[in-house]
């Protein structure tokens, strides 16, 4: 090489001086279309040895496959330079070679035209170079593209033949091949420097290659591709002269190299250098003007890191995985720098390099480092280091692998991470962005201490930090977790495994997540010796003052941590160590909130024992003792808000005791150890919600237990060390918590699921042994929460409900208890629950399997109920009818002895609502469902020889209460709404005894008919039609009603009617009573709800007398039209029913009267006989005979002879009697006419 020759000119010539003559080479012809050489041939030859290029699949992303599929990896080439396969190129079978549109001799050109094909070349770079600057942007020219893919073509042709022409021609031991070598390394170090840096791009064009790229043949993609094919080519070329004269040196430079490493420098490294120095060149431009790839917060709200890389695009990627590859194979044949060691230097030259100076000479061989500086050097250090690491997982063929060990630098990041610590101004934004990217690497490389080292230095004097971002927000906010089981999962996602919500992750999150990873790593391979190494960091730096200086986040971190290394390494050291931590706190004395984070740390310990199948003892003695503390002071505290602070805990205690029972399936891990024996002293203090908590937990703390105890009975083999754990279990729950259930179901206000937890109790009594449980067995059990009238009615009815839907117990039940205390229980639910009760219909279905049940309905035709909510109702009505149709009085005794079981306690269950009176709904349900009874089963209820029937006492509790004779005091609204609607039951109940010959039921209905008949409103006719309520005193004639009622309701009819008439109607000195009025209407409305005539008819004896003395007396027009009104009622129904009601019998009530009143009413006496005569005629025609005769006797009487006005009033009612009583006028004045 000489200083005359061009070989090193940085400059391309616009017009470089060619010293031959291009005229006697021979023309090669090119191809018509430029896609052709672009198109992958279908020739053999060309398959193995295809035009290998950079080809663009764009933008890089992270996790994706990114590489095109006509790439240089994935065709091969660089296995081809690395593996030194021996391959039969197709140039040698060719004597000659197409380069540059001419014609060369293969064994020849390069020997004899170097020169003049290394000028070639670099008018191809100078024309690319020219085209790119014509064009800009904007060109789309095809020409121009057409041109470009020729040149680009021509390059890589030329490259790839100077590897062949090495591979093939020259060998070790030629010593006259060292001059072709070094002219080859001359004209490639002339064409670096000719084709110059990327960096030289403008720095918008390096940025968006990839978008630009996607610009269909871009001038400026080609542009920045033909830099990459002549770098690689370059490496390509030295890399195998290196294979084929492994003692060949070139003594030239292309860097600026130290005195001390002028002879221990290889050339191929010095270009790799210069290229790595602009590949890290084009990074620092995307770092500092591209996408910001650190956390971004944005109204609270973290947004997602970018995922971007220093690779501009997909073939700058390719590059750097080629070169890594490449140097990582030099590496191992000389011994030399690795590449992340090389990569290291060029990185500490970046932050140490100043600008070039002017004053200084440059030697133009030589490449210098002057470019843009990152914004952040440690930021980007640190991320280009992770991005080149995961360029490791690619291997030669650009397929993704798996390694099992990869080459690390941990000194880089140690370095790194140091610095960055060290820093004043350090954010939480960017200690979160440099973990983050340390996680990573430490996923790509080998485990390590160092970095976990230099972390817990600076995370430990930061404990009670929140680590959390500002500006604080709703992401601002310190996250505790709220129960054993969150921070156990919390603590899990720590390990380095576990990606996701990386990014909401704090930094101490993120140094967890590190530790996690590496000694997990450890662990796996069975090394415990790097732990043993550490934990004396962890462990030393804590003791009492130091804990004590831990705020609740301080704490909180604390535990984490201890509960990830637990995790990770010896649980029971770890586990050890900070139980006896916690020992360091007066537990007494701490903060509530502390408190807690301790009770969480020590469940969460207990949590991953019991997944072990590890004995929790040691840990359960002491934290028990913490429960028992809440216990007392759960006991004694008087402030309300004490008070809940300390439940917080407690429901955290006993929420986790179930987490813990339920997340192992043998319970033989010593868990019933705690149950300390503060709980049996809590139940009591605490409130509804609370107690209802409580009740549900311990339920379902008794489901867990049941369920493994009958896994063990089915299991015979299972350990014995199980079984006895589950006696302990048990017996601690029926000493600590049964004797409050059995007490507390006695109160009036018991929650509802504490019937759950007695019947779980219950059914827990089969499996455990006698030993262990009070002497009364689930029967005795089942008797007391579902028989007992001191239970609770709603617990009972769930209890029964419960206890019934379980298998077995149903039958075993049934068998032992009697059918008619069952049926009693059964109606004392339905007595007091609401019908629509899902429980109740569930008992209901059971009840109907009785015998009694069956057979009661059976005898009565009542085969099958279609709507269960019916079945009470069904089954009462039968009794009543089965009672009816009972043959004989042995038989109605036996079935009334059976029935007054069923209903004796009745008044006993409705006591406590009727005392209240309330809740409304139980009240209304109380009356309907009773009142229903006693109408159908009053004969069963009521036996006049004994006094302790329960009918008498039904009656005066809900009927006839004391307080309702009481006048002076307004009797309860809601008591006479309810008995307004169903009072008509139980009158009707009483209806179907002996009322005339039982003196307490005759005094009982003549007490209702005097209080009620005024208590509630009598529509009149005139609303007759209107959906409006009934009174009950009418109602409970419904059953006269109807076209052909029975003798026994018309009697009662008439007795309802004596009592009306006697209370309301009966005169006193022949004078109207006040209650006229009301007496009057009722038997109005009694009628005009009658539809039998008959029934109307027969009513005459009892009525016909009054309302006669009524017409007569009435003081007032319009209590004489309602007497008359009744009157016509009666005698018209008389006189259509004339076969029922002979006219006889009306005639011997109206002779009574006018033999009663005649002398001193006559003529409101004959006034009402005309009515009479209008109405029924035949009475009237019947008694002229007995009427003419009193007529003559008065005027006997008188002494005075003929009254005028006495036979006027007379004759008057004659006329209305038609021939008869014409008849009887003449012979009246014959008669008359002969005394004169």
């Amino acid at each position: 090489m000489t200083e005359t020759s061009d070989t090193f000119s940085m400059t391309p010539p616009m017009s470089p001086p060619l010293t031959f003559d291009l005229e006697e080479l021979p023309h090669h012809q090119p191809n018509n279309s430029a896609e052709d050489f672009m198109e992958v041939q279908s020739d053999v030859l060309f398959d193995r040895f295809p035009d290998l290029c950079f080809t663009c699949a764009g933008e890089v992303r992270i996790g994706k496959s990114n590489l095109h599929s006509k790439s240089y990896l994935r065709y091969g080439g660089l296995k081809r330079l690395l593996c030194e396969e021996k391959t039969i190129h197709p140039w040698c079978n060719n004597s000659t070679i197409d380069l540059f549109g001419y014609q060369f001799i293969t064994q020849l050109a390069l020997s004899e035209d170097m020169e003049q094909l290394f000028m070639f070349a670099k008018m191809c770079i100078n024309n690319i170079h020219n085209s790119s600057i014509e064009s800009g942007f904007l060109s789309n020219q095809a020409s121009k593209v057409t041109q470009l893919n020729e040149n680009r073509k021509s390059l890589r042709t030329f490259f790839q033949y100077i590897v062949f022409y090495i591979k093939q021609y020259m060998n070790n031991e030629e010593k006259k091949n060292s001059s072709i070598l070094n002219s080859i390394i001359d004209n490639l170090h002339g064409i670096l420097l000719y084709i110059g840096k990327i960096s030289d791009l403008s720095s918008s064009i390096v940025v968006n290659i990839a978008q630009i790229t996607q610009q269909s043949n871009s001038v400026l993609s080609h542009q920045y591709h033909n830099y990459l094919e002549v770098y690689w080519s370059i490496v390509e070329i030295i890399y195998t002269i290196g294979t084929v004269n492994s003692d060949y040196r070139y003594n030239t430079h292309v860097t600026v190299i130290d005195e001390n490493q002028q002879n221990d420098t290889i050339f191929i490294y010095e270009v790799i250098d210069v290229i790595l120095t602009d590949l890290i060149h084009i990074a620092v431009y995307r770092n500092n003007k591209g996408k910001k790839f650190f956390i971004i917060v944005t109204y609270c709200f973290i947004i997602k890191s970018d995922n971007s890389t220093p690779f501009n695009c997909t073939c700058c990627m390719e590059l750097w995985i080629m070169l890594t590859h490449t140097v990582q194979k030099l590496h191992t044949q000389y011994n030399k720098e690795s590449f992340m060691v090389r990569l290291h230097r060029i990185l500490q030259t970046l932050n140490t390099s100043t600008d070039i100076s002017d004053d200084i000479d440059i030697d133009s061989t030589i490449f210098y480092n002057n470019f843009e500086k990152p914004k952040n050097y440690l930021q980007f250090s640190l991320w280009l280091i992770v991005n080149i690491a995961r360029l490791y997982t690619v291997d030669i063929h650009g397929n993704h692998r798996q390694i099992e060990k990869s080459e690390n630098s941990y000194f880089m990041l140690e370095t790194i991470v140091k610095k960055t610590l060290a820093k004043n101004d350090l954010s939480e934004y960017e200690l979160r962005s440099q973990l983050k990217l340390c996680l990573t690497i430490c996923q790509l490389w080998q485990p390590n201490t160092s970095l976990i080292v230099i972390l817990w230095d600076y995370y430990f004097r930061r404990l009670n930090s929140n680590f959390q971002l500002q500006p604080s927000g709703i992401q601002g906010l310190t996250t505790l977790s709220t129960t054993p089981l969150a921070l156990l999962d919390k603590c899990r996602k720590f390990d380095g495994g576990h990606l996701e919500r990386i990014d909401q992750e704090t930094s101490f999150g993120l140094f967890l997540k590190i530790l996690s990873f590496n000694l997990s790593r450890f662990v796996e391979t069975g090394s415990y010796q790097e732990w043993r190494q550490m934990k004396g960091r962890f462990y030393s730096k804590f003791h009492q003052r130091r804990l004590q200086e831990l705020s609740e986040t301080g704490l909180e971190n604390f535990t984490s941590l201890f509960i990830t290394l637990s995790i990770t390494v010896e649980l029971e050291d770890v586990a050890g160590k900070l139980v006896d931590f916690y020992n360091m706190l007066e537990f007494k004395l701490l903060s509530i909130n502390k408190r807690c984070v301790i009770l969480r740390g020590c469940l969460a310990l207990i949590h991953i024992y019991v997944e072990r199948n590890m004995d929790t003892c040691f840990i359960v003695d002491k934290i028990v003792k913490y429960f028992d503390i809440l216990c007392r002071e759960m006991e004694e505290v008087g402030d309300p808000q004490k008070h809940h602070s300390i439940w917080k805990l407690f429901s955290l205690y006993i929420d986790s005791f179930l987490d813990i029972l339920e997340s192992n399936s043998t319970l033989s891990c010593s868990q019933y150890k705690l149950l300390g024996n503060g709980l049996g002293n809590v139940w009591n203090n605490l409130g509804q919600n609370e107690l209802r908590h409580c009740l549900g937990v311990f339920t379902n703390v008794l489901a867990k237990l049941r369920s493994i105890m009958e896994n063990h009975e089915a299991n015979p083999h299972l350990h014995q060390t199980s079984t006895s754990q589950h006696g302990e279990l048990a017996h601690a729950l029926w000493q600590l918590v049964f004797p409050f259930i059995k007490e507390h179901s006695c109160t009036q206000t018991p929650p509802s699921n504490l019937a759950d937890l007695a019947s779980s109790f219950t059914m827990l009594s089969h499996h455990i042994p006698p030993s262990l449980v009070p002497a009364d067995k689930y029967v005795n059990h089942f008797k007391y929460f579902g028989l007992s009238e001191n239970v609770h009615v709603s617990v009972s009815c769930r209890y029964l409900s419960l206890v019934f839907n379980e298998a077995g117990a149903k039958d075993s039940i049934l068998n032992t208890c009697q059918q008619s205390t069952l049926i009693q229980a059964w109606f004392r639910c339905i007595i007091l629950l609401p019908s629509t009760t899902l429980e109740l219909h569930n008992i209901t279905r059971v009840m109907l399997e009785l015998s009694e049940v069956k057979k009661v309905l059976n005898d009565v035709g009542q085969s099958s109920i279609p709507q269960i909510e019916n079945a009470p109702k069904i089954f009462i009505k039968s009794l009543g009818r089965l009672y009816q149709n009972a043959q004989n009085l042995k038989e109605k005794m036996i079935l009334r002895d059976q029935v007054m079981c069923y209903f004796s306690l009745i008044p006993q269950h409705v006591s406590p609502v009727l005392k209240i009176m309330g809740p409304g709904d139980i009240l209304h349900n109380i009356f309907i469902t009773v009142g229903y009874i006693v109408k159908h089963c009053a004969p069963l209820l009521f036996l006049q020889s004994n006094p302790n029937c329960p009918l008498p006492a039904i009656i005066s509790a809900m009927v006839t209460p004391h307080f309702i004779l009481n006048t002076n005091k307004p009797v309860n609204s809601a008591f006479l709404a309810v008995l307004k609607d169903t009072l008509y039951m139980f009158i009707q109940g009483l209806s179907k005894l002996d009322f005339r010959r039982a003196p307490y039921v005759e005094r009982r209905l003549k007490d209702i008919v005097g209080i009620y008949l005024e208590k509630f409103s009598i529509k009149s006719s005139s609303t007759f039609n209107e959906s409006t309520s009934i009174h009950p005193l009418i109602s409970c004639l419904s059953e006269s009603f109807i076209k052909s009622p029975t003798q026994q309701n018309i009697n009662f009819r008439h007795f309802i009617f004596e009592i009306v008439h006697e209370k309301y109607l009966r005169l006193k000195n022949l004078t109207l009573p006040s209650s006229a009025n009301l007496g009057l209407l009722y038997v109005t409305e009694v009628f005009q709800r009658t539809s039998s005539g008959e029934v109307i008819a027969r009513d005459h004896k009892v009525l016909m007398m009054t309302i006669l003395e009524y017409i007569l007396f009435s003081t007032t027009p319009a209590m004489k039209q309602h007497a008359s009104k009744i009157m016509q009622f009666i005698l018209e129904a008389c006189y259509k029913n004339s076969s029922i009601v002979p006219c006889k019998e009306l005639e011997v009530i109206i002779r009574r009267f006018i033999e009663l009143y005649y002398k001193m009413y006559f003529d409101g006496v004959f006034s009402i006989l005309e009515t009479i005569a209008v109405l029924y005629q035949d009475i009237i025609v019947n008694l002229v005979p007995y009427c003419s005769e009193l007529v003559i006797n008065l005027e006997i009487k008188r002494g005075a002879g003929l009254d005028s006005k006495i036979r006027k009033t007379y004759y008057s009612l004659l006329h209305l009697v038609g021939e008869v009583g014409l008849l009887e006028i003449q012979r009246l004045q014959q008669t008359t006419s002969t005394n004169t």
